[in-house]
């Protein structure tokens, strides 16, 4: 579950007992989770958010499931949507399909499903997202030089998929051939300036912010 710990997810129903369910299921889960009960509320979450993954059911009031999908891929390409569909609603689905979802689930819901759809269909999205904003980083920090950077840059390279960094600081002063005050300074200044947090001797997580 841990690629979908790094979700930021729009469930968007207007049913409030189907609604509570998808918040129940996901919330523990997921990074961040919101909750629209209809494609407008959906739209005013979208533009003040960044999200990953938008899941939806079809048929709902203002604006339904299909118009949000369509604005959806016109406005934020990124954004992976998921339907949730009736075995009733054929049609709606082929329209669906002509606007390019990403992912379906049918009613009723069944959790393991849900995560399986969410794995296949916006997993390799949200890595690659990851990726890029950890890269873009290492580039700024390699135009500063020093054994610093390279400090920071082992940091970083050895992030795991929690966004936390395991590791002594005698092991990197072994690996990085780094003295271990400027190791032990490079931490205190990333800590410093919110970039580390220090859960335990040799357990850091970076702060989450620096990979939205």
């Amino acid at each position: 579950m841990n690629i979908i710990a790094q979700m930021r997810i729009l469930c968007v129903e207007d049913e409030p007992q189907a609604r509570k369910q998808l918040e129940l299921s996901l919330e523990s889960f997921c990074k961040e989770l919101y909750c629209a009960k209809d494609g407008q509320e959906a739209l005013e979450i979208l533009g003040a958010n960044k999200l990953d993954v938008v899941i939806t059911d079809l048929r709902m009031p203002r604006i339904d499931g299909l118009e949000l999908l369509a604005k959806i891929k016109e406005q934020y390409k990124d954004i992976v949507v998921i339907l949730v569909t009736a075995h009733s609603e054929s049609e709606y689905l082929l329209k669906a399909i002509q606007l390019k979802a990403d992912g379906y689930i049918l009613k009723p819901l069944n959790l393991q499903e849900l995560f399986s759809i969410l794995i296949k269909n916006a997993g390799s999205k949200v890595l690659q997202n990851e990726l890029s904003s950890k890269n873009s980083l290492l580039k700024v920090l390699r135009t500063i030089g020093g054994k610093r950077v390279q400090i920071i840059e082992h940091i970083f390279n050895n992030i795991n998929e929690n966004s936390e960094f395991i590791g002594t600081y005698d092991e990197i002063t072994n690996t990085l051939n780094s003295s271990k005050p400027t190791v032990v300074n490079t931490f205190k200044a990333l800590i410093e300036d919110g970039i580390l947090e220090r859960v335990k001797n040799g357990h850091y997580k970076l702060e989450s912010e620096l990979l939205n």
